[in-house]
């Protein structure tokens, strides 16, 4: 029961993160008559919404208005086109610590301002049960950075999707 209560506290807290970011990045867009790019199309109706453009690996994205198939470490926009790019965990999926640390340039690139989000560390289910979670992200708010560590923990029980086919 206590590892349940947790585990739902987590997902509450990052939900409730997802929606407040994505709130200020659709507000700010808003004001400056910039476009807003999320990364990862919306999978589930409790994630917030797409942005006017959307970037993704699934080819089913092109039936998303705005749908862009693409790798967010290559983004095909140009500088500063967008007023943010909104990553809500994509970069987690990612296969090197190096493609990480290009999708964050290229958000950073494409836009006023980059906000990345990803699972909590310690949330058990993410790092336990979603092999496609190859990486553990910390935001270190104190120096700055980000810290990338490869996922340990990881069981191999489960179920991968990449690219909108299940990955054994």
């Amino acid at each position: 029961g206590s590892v349940l209560i947790y585990e739902l506290t987590i997902s509450i807290m990052e939900n409730a993160e997802r929606h407040r970011w994505y709130n200020w990045a659709r507000e700010y867009c808003d004001k400056v008559g910039k476009p807003l790019l999320t990364i990862g199309m919306q999978r589930h109706s409790f994630n917030p919404p797409d942005g006017d453009y959307v970037i993704d690996i699934d080819p089913a994205v092109l039936n998303t208005p705005g749908g862009v198939l693409g790798d967010e470490t290559n983004m095909p926009f140009p500088d500063k086109m967008f007023g943010v790019a909104y990553n809500s965990h994509t970069l987690e999926h990612l296969n090197s610590a190096e493609d990480i640390e290009l999708a964050i340039a290229e958000c950073r690139r494409v836009a006023d301002y980059a906000i990345l989000l990803a699972p909590s560390p310690y949330c058990i289910i993410a790092n336990l049960f979603c092999p496609s979670h190859r990486f553990r992200l910390w935001f270190d708010n104190v120096n700055n950075r980000i810290v990338v560590k490869p996922s340990e923990w990881q069981t191999g029980i489960g179920v991968a999707y990449e690219a909108g086919q299940p990955v054994k």
